[in-house]
């Protein structure tokens, strides 16, 4: 469990990280649009040989990625026998078809989002915008904290429109995350009584900041409009004019909506998790479930990472916070383990595939 005190440092490294998380963003989309850039001014015969290039290194680069990280593994053998032996219950293969099914819908959600983000500059149709996420996971695999899934949706969009794009890009994984940190700070004051041996003024004085501190996020978020108009007539800030313009084509509705979005994807990967622990035998309450799942969300967003090594972080750390609960790591590891691989793995595969329909010349 954790320690006496390390919650006011876990809710203050979620603050340092929300504001990391943004600045990497911010110059990962400048390292991206340059790039692109740089290939547009190229000579008809070098820019095909190198988008050819990237796209094969993509596709290659994730079946490589899927087997280094799934196949590779020593307990390989071990997870799937496990799954072997739980789809001998009837009952698991059910659990299995609707993880996978609620795999797409956590996808289409996000398709939803980004077509949602675009509609105000780029208007695109559900096909475009799906093909565009899956080439954002695929691209992402290669970034802290997957921060580079823009530029593989950027691709997609004409030239003229892809630096609008990478900060519409910006202001969705702000979005994903604030519901990533409020989850997450819902879960951290249910369980201050569990993780703090301290005196119950200061539990309720924790917990007073931790509500504090998620009631300002929100309030910072859906003033970003409000924020672009600012920026926008403030001298002092004209190297942020850009992202003003497009932060003030959101409204507050706009940004609700977005949310409500976010939201229901973070239930729906949320609620996999849940099910994929049922199909290894690990049974919790749902309630009881959620509250360490937004723990391990919540950590993950704190922590940096790549998903070359997420999948190893994700499994340290729902250990760490299901272990207590339910004695049981071989099958926490596993659940995690087959989670990512419906989730992530899967979705990288066709997004390396879709990465194909990508041309720079439009």
């Amino acid at each position: 469990m954790l320690v006496p005190g390390s919650i006011p440092k876990i809710t203050l490294s979620v603050a340092i990280r929300t504001v990391k998380v943004i600045e990497v963003l911010s110059h990962e989309r400048d390292f991206f649009l340059t790039l692109l850039t740089d290939l547009v001014t190229m000579n008809s015969s070098s820019r095909h040989f190198v988008i050819n290039l990237v796209k094969s290194i993509l596709a290659l680069g994730s079946a490589y990625f899927i087997y280094v990280k799934i196949i590779s593994r020593p307990d390989f053998d071990e997870m799937v026998a496990g799954i072997k032996s739980a789809l001998l219950n009837p009952n698991n293969s059910f659990i299995l078809i609707t993880v996978g099914l609620l795999m797409l819908v956590n996808w289409l959600l996000e398709t939803g989002k980004w077509k949602l983000l675009l509609q105000r500059f780029y208007p695109a149709g559900w096909l475009s915008c799906f093909r565009a996420v899956m080439s954002g996971v695929t691209v992402s695999i290669f970034t802290p904290n997957r921060t580079g899934e823009f530029a593989g949706r950027v691709m997609h969009m004409e030239s003229g429109s892809r630096i609008k794009g990478a900060i519409a890009a910006i202001i969705g994984s702000m979005n994903q995350l604030l519901v990533t940190i409020i989850a997450g700070g819902m879960g951290l004051l249910f369980s201050l009584n569990d993780f703090m041996n301290e005196d119950k003024v200061v539990i309720q004085l924790v917990g007073a900041l931790i509500l504090i501190g998620m009631i300002g996020l929100i309030i910072i978020y859906f003033r970003l409009p409000l924020l672009g108009k600012i920026i926008a007539k403030t001298n002092a800030l004209k190297k942020l004019a850009l992202y003003a313009r497009i932060f003030s084509l959101y409204t507050k509705y706009d940004l609700l909506k977005l949310t409500m979005l976010s939201a229901f994807r973070y239930l729906v990967f949320s609620y996999q998790f849940i099910l994929m622990l049922e199909f290894f035998g690990v049974s919790l309450p749902y309630l009881e479930a959620m509250r360490f799942i937004t723990l391990i969300y919540l950590v993950m967003a704190v922590v940096p990472s790549i998903a070359l090594s997420e999948l190893t972080v994700r499994g340290s750390v729902a250990l760490y916070f299901l272990s207590p609960a339910a004695a049981n790591p071989a099958a926490i590891l596993a659940a995690t383990s087959v989670l990512w691989l419906i989730n992530l793995a899967i979705p990288a595969i066709l997004g390396a595939l879709s990465v194909f329909y990508f041309r720079l010349n439009r």
